[in-house]
């Protein structure tokens, strides 16, 4: 370092450092992973005194960010299991190296490594996949969707809906406390159900959900009901982004409501500590390295 000798001037530290260098060798590194990130910003509704949403949701929402071909350099990996008289759960911390200018990671943010390929299709995973064994219950989350629909016996017309982006064959159709599966799609307003639908008209409706405990999933191993098992990649596969278990057909799934034994495994994510984020990200203009904490994120952690 050098330092600026004419008087009168504040001494300025003069870094040997190259952003677009070290940005380089982060992803040629064998640490370095492709990533998931979702940005954490406070709930409006959030009400500080009673520590609830309006909702009664989370405080902090989550909302996942285009990555692109961004890497980060994963360090300091560790994971156990905790046991007590309630239960086990697991619990580690990962260290996360990023360019601020790519990756603005900040506290309470999720952060879920996908190995160097960001893939975890099929056997070849080069990315932490844990086993989890669960039970689920078919279509046990609502989500509610746009326009409203009416139906003739097992025939569906929607207003200003998005059938053949919102549904698949195999989706539950809740509306007005009356669950059924899809078994053909027409276009974005007219689709099929299983069977006989009560007389909708022009009500607000539902996609019921079969929302994984852990994810994003990487692959389901095992899947089956009381009436026996289901043929990963025929019956069954995980969604595209992994966060739910899509169901294939409207016959061969179990029925709304129905319980169902689930083996996958999942990718960890994990979540940014409020004082785990390095806050010196420019340096004469130069941007810096960050590096933040983040600990092991578990279903009981999200509020």
């Amino acid at each position: 370092m050098t330092w600026p000798v004419e008087a009168g001037e504040i001494p300025a530290l003069q870094v040997d450092y190259d952003p677009a260098l070290f940005a380089s060798m982060l992803r040629s590194n064998h640490q370095s992973e492709c990533i998931r990130w979702w940005r954490a910003h406070l709930d409006p509704t959030y009400d500080r005194r009673a520590g609830v949403a309006a909702d009664g949701g989370r405080k902090w929402l989550h909302v996942e960010q285009n990555t692109g071909d961004y890497v980060a350099g994963i360090t300091g990996t560790e994971t156990q299991t905790k046991f007590t008289p309630q239960g086990s759960w697991p619990a580690g911390s990962i260290m996360v190296t990023t360019m601020p200018d790519e990756l603005p990671i900040g506290p309470e943010d999720w952060i879920c490594p996908m190995g160097r390929s960001g893939s975890g299709a099929g056997e070849t995973l080069d990315a932490r996949a844990v086993l989890h064994k669960d039970l689920m219950i078919r279509g046990g989350t609502d989500v509610p969707m746009v326009g409203t629909i009416s139906a003739s016996g097992s025939s569906v017309t929607g207003s200003a809906t998005t059938f053949t982006t919102a549904l698949q064959v195999g989706d539950i159709v809740k509306a007005a406390g009356t669950s059924l599966r899809v078994s053909a799609i027409g276009d974005n307003t007219h689709l099929t159900l299983e069977s006989a639908a009560p007389a909708w008209s022009g009500i607000e409706w539902a996609r019921c959900d079969d929302v994984a405990a852990r994810a994003p999933m990487a692959l389901i191993e095992y899947i089956a009901d009381a009436a026996g098992a289901y043929t990963v990649g025929v019956n069954v596969a995980t969604s595209a982004d992994g966060m739910r278990v899509q169901w294939l057909s409207a016959t061969a799934s179990p029925a709304p409501g129905v319980r169902y034994s689930i083996i996958y495994r999942y990718f960890p994510r994990y979540v940014v500590l409020p004082d785990g984020v390095a806050q010196r990200r420019v340096v004469n203009g130069r941007a810096m390295p960050q590096r933040v904490i983040a600990r092991l994120l578990f279903q009981d952690m999200e509020q």
